[in-house]
């Protein structure tokens, strides 16, 4: 779903040995002042109360720890999406807010070349709308399988991180598996890619929780010369969520506008497509890069010729065409892969780049790539990053667990970190949410 003009090759995680790196395990202090946090931990409905947490919890029967509440919840559609919003509106950050005061520094297991798993499921449990809508029970009304789903597992795996110790381990083992049912190429412990493992775990969450039982027939979208870019996006837009509707899209779900101009004859079609991640490029510089940087070169003019010509309903022919994208809509948490994985274009040979990629962190402006006036800043509070070369290397991540603490994770190891100590070398996807 991440939406990139270059091609890629994925990298390959391979795990150190255990004393290839000395990581100072440390426990976190408590927020000073429950008033400073976005969510006390007291406003999750804990759903798990029945569950024991001396030692891992039994994730088979704790399964079942949501029926009796989740029979409570809304019954209509449209309470359940009011719901939806409502949940979204108290749990996101402020800007003087902590962003997890319950999440705890849990390490998680390396099963064998699952460190690409850990880290983005350590930066996924520092989502706080996630974090609330799977431990509140909430994803439970929505789900179209309740037996042994990876949602459930998910859930279990939420808890743990909310419920847990600091520095404590929990194995992802029930959770590795029922993804592999989804996904098979992820049945081994082959070394795989943390950004293509975000997209399949994203979509499998999204498939079982979509709100929509019936999917209509799809039918082409017609636009009409006169209508507004704001028209054509909305009747886009409807016509993806009429099919593809569930919290996680509401979180994670954006809109780009491409336009393609004929250099022809100039006649210029727009699309607006949805995207749940962007894969930026990083431009080839002896300079300095930013962040900014990388989304200037995706959303740079590019001509599209030869072999990747445009198809002109106007000429009736392919022809050599201008294309140009930008956002149209933000979605509340922005995902940013840096396309460090390159492989040329006659697929002969690859590489990893190392280039120094900088990105701030905090009261961020992303307006300068949107299509339509953007007055909301982002703050960045998870970062998975790749270590090593493409042939092999680790993946660890860093993320914000209150306002002033960070926190390293490297598969069961932690580590005290922060904003200033990310590193722009390895840095790989970053997380981004909207202020409210």
């Amino acid at each position: 779903r991440g939406t990139s003009k270059h091609t890629s090759s994925r990298p390959i995680a391979s795990d150190p040995s255990p004393n290839s790196r000395s990581l100072r395990i440390s426990r976190r202090d408590p927020p000073s002042s429950p008033s400073t946090a976005s969510r006390s931990s007291q406003s999750i409905s804990s759903r798990f109360a029945k569950a024991s947490l001396d030692g891992a919890i039994d994730e088979s029967s704790s399964l079942d720890l949501y029926d009796e509440d989740s029979e409570k919840l809304s019954e209509s559609d449209s309470d359940e999406k009011a719901n939806g919003r409502n949940l979204r509106r108290r749990s996101s950050r402020t800007v003087q807010s902590s962003a997890i005061p319950f999440r705890k520094a849990v390490g998680l297991r390396n099963l064998g070349n699952t460190c690409f798993m850990n880290s983005i499921l350590q930066c996924l449990a520092s989502t706080v709308p996630l974090l609330d809508y799977f431990e509140s029970g909430l994803y439970r009304k929505h789900q179209k399988s309740r037996s042994n789903s990876m949602s459930d597992h998910f859930a279990v795996l939420i808890h743990h991180f909310i419920e847990g110790a600091d520095a404590s381990v929990y194995s992802p083992d029930k959770l590795k598996s029922s993804i592999a049912r989804i996904a098979p190429r992820f049945l081994g412990y082959d070394q795989q890619d943390a950004s293509e493992f975000l997209k399949f775990f994203l979509d499998g969450l999204h498939s079982q929780l979509n709100r929509v039982k019936k999917k209509p027939t799809y039918e082409a979208i017609e636009d009409s010369n006169d209508d507004t870019d704001e028209e054509r996006s909305n009747r886009w837009w409807s016509n993806y969520v009429s099919r593809e509707d569930s919290y996680l899209s509401e979180l994670f779900c954006g809109q780009l506008r491409s336009e393609v101009t004929c250099l022809q004859c100039n006649k210029r079609s727009v699309a607006f497509d949805p995207f749940w991640d962007l894969s930026v490029p990083v431009p080839k510089s002896s300079n300095d890069l930013s962040l900014f940087d990388c989304l200037q070169a995706f959303s740079s003019s590019e001509t599209l010729s030869g072999i990747d010509s445009y198809y002109c309903s106007h000429c009736k022919k392919h022809q050599s065409a201008r294309k140009q994208i930008s956002i149209y809509r933000f979605p509340q948490i922005l995902v940013i892969t840096i396309k460090r994985f390159e492989t040329s274009r006659s697929g002969m040979s690859r590489r990893k780049l190392t280039t120094a990629v900088k990105f701030e962190h905090t009261g961020v402006d992303f307006s300068q790539f949107a299509a339509k006036t953007l007055d909301k800043l982002y703050d960045l509070y998870a970062v998975c990053n790749h270590s090593g070369v493409l042939s092999g290397g680790h993946y660890t991540a860093d993320v914000k667990l209150s306002s002033q603490t960070w926190k390293h994770f490297s598969d069961t190891r932690s580590s005290p970190s922060s904003s200033s100590n990310l590193s722009f070398a390895s840095a790989y996807v970053l997380f981004y949410e909207r202020r409210s």
